[in-house]
């Protein structure tokens, strides 16, 4: 019975993993209208299934596996520093929503938004259901793999007024829909935090896997969603795509071949933006681009040739010279990189709105979180306001619409959070709260550091937060690809009895 049942469990956390990664991004109800709440309702009705499923099969197993001994090691299994932090993030969540004056919102969460402690409880069950039930098996991965690499093909199509799915129908050139909604994920924002998680998998796939038809297909799939990045139309994807191909040389710089492949990559995506914009010219379909961006004149730039068929020299020179030559070529293209990088963003910054308008308007939301946090009392600020409770508390207590005061598609918009995952933390989950997701992201670092997959997505989506907010189609995913690196590692030092070293 309990290895009918260890077996079942297995079966169903593939099946939702692949559920996850592969069905969600591309589910779309047919229509873009409500599109946010058609994919939570997916996440949410497939989530609660499969955790009734677990509840009524998995206890034995559950109980069983607790103080179960391990292999010829005889140890006790014991929970990891992961499993503690989720749990604390958990509990914080818990007890922010039992304390909350926004009962019913900080439990279903805001509208639209739906990131109530219904979702934040899911998450926490996610890691906790694949960590300790998915057994290896690849499939879900290469349908999440190519689910990304349908929804990068998409959105690069609608860029070129190709849609092959009819979502941008109902909308015309004029339209905001027609330029910020992209592919079967939607708006851009959402796009690019969406990527900033499953893109971890093909990256990792090419940089660490094995010469052959596998890692061609893996480099198509990660140059298309580095591209598509680029041209989606907001300066965070932009960012995201640089920081994915930063961090691939970088943890590259002490393998030469592994490196070797990220200027590979680098040298594809450069060469690819010229072509893209090109076709792009030719069909007229400038306008699918947003225009509240510098996005269709980065593209137009004509140093992108230049820059990719240098990359490309650079790599058959990785191929051909020395290990020592290369070793220090690596040293110093790394040294140049990082401060070309550093020197574009202080410029970047410097030529910003200042004050309220940074960041199209997120300096006047951070503002008000942050004015918020200091308002409350002792007690909400350690716990907060409740989950997703943003608006419900700042919109109650400060003249937001005056601070804030959106314009065109957004005029009637009311900000249901910070635009910054932290500060909006710091407001619905008070210090607590806080505290306990940081600590998620800090030993988890530490833990899956020999984890390329958790390295990437952790460095990723860790950024994007910065500007961002928790998503459908995003954070599920984060705990979804903690879950299976604290799954691999766990069978991995279950069966060898020591610590990982080189786990890819």
């Amino acid at each position: 019975m309990e290895e009918n049942g260890r077996e079942f469990l297995k079966n169903l956390c593939n099946l939702f993993i692949a559920a996850l990664l592969a069905v969600l991004p591309l589910y779309t109800g047919g229509t873009y209208y409500h599109l946010g709440d058609t994919k939570y309702l997916l996440f949410r009705n497939i989530s609660l299934v499969c955790l009734a499923m677990w509840a009524a099969v998995g206890a034995l197993v559950l109980v069983g596996n607790t103080w179960k001994k391990s292999g010829a090691a005889g140890q006790k299994r014991r929970y990891s520093p992961v499993d503690f932090c989720m749990a604390a993030y958990g509990i914080a969540v818990l007890i922010s929503f039992l304390f909350s004056a926004y009962r019913q919102t900080a439990w279903a969460g805001y509208r639209d938004w739906y990131m109530g402690a219904l979702s934040q409880l899911l998450f926490v069950w996610i890691y906790f259901f694949v960590s300790r039930n998915y057994d290896g098996a690849a499939f879900p991965v290469y349908l999440g793999e190519a689910a990304l690499f349908a929804v990068a093909l998409t959105g690069l199509l609608n860029r070129l007024e190709i849609d092959p799915f009819g979502l941008l129908e109902p909308y015309g050139a004029g339209d905001w829909e027609y330029g910020h909604m992209l592919s079967t994920v939607g708006n851009i924002n959402w796009l690019c935090g969406y990527f900033s998680v499953s893109l971890a998998f093909p990256l990792t796939g090419f940089l660490y896997g094995k010469k052959g038809v596998k890692s061609v297909l893996l480099y198509i799939v990660s140059a298309a969603g580095l591209l598509l990045l680029i041209f989606q139309g907001s300066d965070g994807g932009v960012a995201l795509a640089a920081v994915g191909m930063g961090l691939a040389l970088f943890m590259g710089r002490k393998k030469p071949e592994m490196f070797g492949r990220g200027i590979l990559l680098g040298a594809g995506t450069c060469l690819l933006i010229p072509v893209m914009a090109a076709l792009v010219a030719v069909r007229g379909s400038e306008k699918t681009i947003p225009a509240d961006g510098n996005t269709y004149e980065m593209i137009c730039w004509r140093g992108w040739w230049l820059v990719g068929l240098l990359l490309l020299l650079l790599w058959l020179f990785m191929k051909k010279a020395e290990r020592k030559w290369r070793n220090i070529f690596i040293k110093i293209f790394l040294g140049l990189a990082a401060l070309g990088a550093l020197t574009g963003a202080g410029f970047y910054l410097v030529g910003m709105d200042r004050g309220d308008d940074w960041g199209t308007g997120r300096g006047g939301l951070w503002r008000l979180a942050w004015e918020g946090f200091l308002r409350a009392d002792g007690r909400q600020k350690f716990i907060g306001a409740g989950p997703d409770c943003f608006a419900e508390y700042i919109y109650g207590i400060l003249p937001a619409h005056e601070i804030i005061n959106p314009i065109g598609h957004w005029a009637e918009a009311v900000f249901a959070n910070a635009h910054n995952e932290w500060l909006n933390h710091l407001v619905n989950l008070g210090i607590l709260g806080t505290m306990a997701y940081l600590s998620i992201f800090i030993f988890a670092v530490f833990r899956y550091r020999q984890m390329p997959l958790g390295i990437f997505v952790l460095v990723m989506y860790g950024i994007y937060s910065l500007v961002s907010f928790q998503q459908t189609v995003s954070t599920p995913l984060l705990f979804l690809i903690l879950g299976i690196c604290e799954s691999r590692l766990r069978l991995y030092l279950d069966r060898e009895n020591r610590p990982v070293y080189n786990l890819s």
